[in-house]
């Protein structure tokens, strides 16, 4: 928690599981929405289609 902002007293957590193992990622909380800030996904309202397309791709289904 020393490499983050001093200032920052709320934090997300992220569970990944690759390779049969458990990685974690904790994050300080912004105003984002936490795709965001674990996928570097933007979400707005008028982009759903374009946000399915890019997660099919990233995972490389069809």
């Amino acid at each position: 928690m020393q490499h983050f902002s001093r200032f920052c007293q709320s934090y997300n957590i992220f569970f990944y599981h690759r390779s049969g193992q458990v990685y974690i990622k904790l994050m300080p909380r912004f105003a984002t929405p936490p795709v965001f800030v674990g996928y570097g996904i933007r979400v707005r309202p008028t982009n759903i289609d374009e946000m399915v397309r890019e997660i099919r791709n990233l995972y490389q289904l069809s």
